[in-house]
């Protein structure tokens, strides 16, 4: 029996032995940079959201998924579900607010979206 309605996939977390290369490989399927922090790509798509790749230094695989809930009412109700806690996280691209669902999965939602951009927009994207 589901919990919530998840609202969407928001991003995919990897490692990688080299931030720089993975950039040049997500850049040519269409992602622009959105930052780093630390040891952490951030890269965007079209849309509002602050980033949908994040890689952090390491050997290469698979790190994490992060689900988008409509609303914190949701987190609340699978977090008590769950007997997990909230983590409000002032991300250096957004605030999200957290609740982690074990080693892979963190589910959220994102309290200060970045402004849209449109696919026709998007600097690595030729439609």
């Amino acid at each position: 029996m589901s919990i919530i309605k998840i609202a969407d996939i928001a991003h995919v977390r990897f490692t990688a032995p080299d931030l720089d290369v993975m950039a040049a490989f997500l850049g040519n399927f269409g992602l622009a940079p959105a930052g780093r922090s630390g040891d952490t790509l951030f890269m965007r798509g079209a849309g509002d959201a602050p980033f949908i790749h994040a890689t952090t230094l390491g050997d290469p695989g698979f790190a994490g998924l992060g689900l988008r809930a409509d609303s914190v009412a949701d987190l609340a109700l699978l977090a008590a579900a769950e007997g997990v806690t909230f983590l409000s996280v002032t991300h250096t691209l957004a605030l999200h607010i957290i609740i982690l669902l074990g080693f892979a999965i963190s589910l959220f939602i994102s309290i200060s979206p970045l402004t849209n951009v449109s696919v026709n927009n998007c600097p690595c994207i030729t439609l």
